[in-house]
């Protein structure tokens, strides 16, 4: 989940992992828990392009979903191919290819 959808001041792209024990998309203290770990935002010249707003996984590492989720990043001054997709199945498994820059 972004950081600052939660509103827990971690930077414009940052992300919580947390347990979502009330299985409700959202993390709050009180019904959750600890938060588990805290990412600020990318560092350098990096920039998230696409990605989803929550992401749900199971007890045995599969995707809480059907469908497969992509996560796009480029570098700055990305020319090309230099852009990278990452992709998480519903299984769990991660794949990167190269994609087209913005």
């Amino acid at each position: 989940m972004k950081c600052d959808e939660v509103g827990n001041n971690c930077g414009k792209a940052g992300w919580l992992l947390f347990t979502d024990v009330n299985t409700d998309d959202s993390y709050a203290l009180a019904d959750d828990g600890p938060l588990l770990r805290v990412w600020g935002a990318p560092g350098g010249a990096m920039t998230v392009l696409a990605a989803p707003d929550f992401v749900r996984f199971t007890v045995n590492g599969e995707l809480d979903n059907a469908n497969d989720l992509s996560i796009t990043t480029e570098l700055a001054h990305c020319t090309g191919q230099q852009g990278r997709a990452f992709t998480v199945t519903a299984t769990g498994y991660v794949s990167v290819a190269r994609a087209a820059c913005n």
